[in-house]
């Protein structure tokens, strides 16, 4: 299994417990900085790495049932997505 340099960022930054949101679809996800300026509390950024991870079984939703399609769930690592978040290297160049 190949992954892209940013996959790799992504599933390190899930290990170490940054909050990601994907769409109940599947198809766009979120991450959520934190931003004490904000009144939400936190910034959201665009994570284009969500739905390839979520496709490749490596990130799943933390709810099993009841998602919307246009909603955003939490997702959290899968066993072999924590696993390569550990071993995964970085490509240079």
């Amino acid at each position: 299994m190949t992954l892209t340099n940013a996959q790799i960022y992504t599933l390190r930054r899930l290990n170490t417990g940054t909050r990601y949101l994907m769409q109940g679809n599947g198809k766009k996800g979120m991450e959520q900085r934190p931003d004490c300026l904000s009144t939400l509390g936190y910034f959201p950024v665009n994570a284009p790495s969500l739905p390839p991870l979520f496709r490749l079984g490596l990130i799943e939703f933390t709810l099993k049932s009841g998602l919307e399609q246009s909603c955003f769930y939490r997702v959290r690592l899968t066993g072999r997505g924590q696993e390569l978040a550990t071993t995964a290297v970085i490509s240079v160049g």
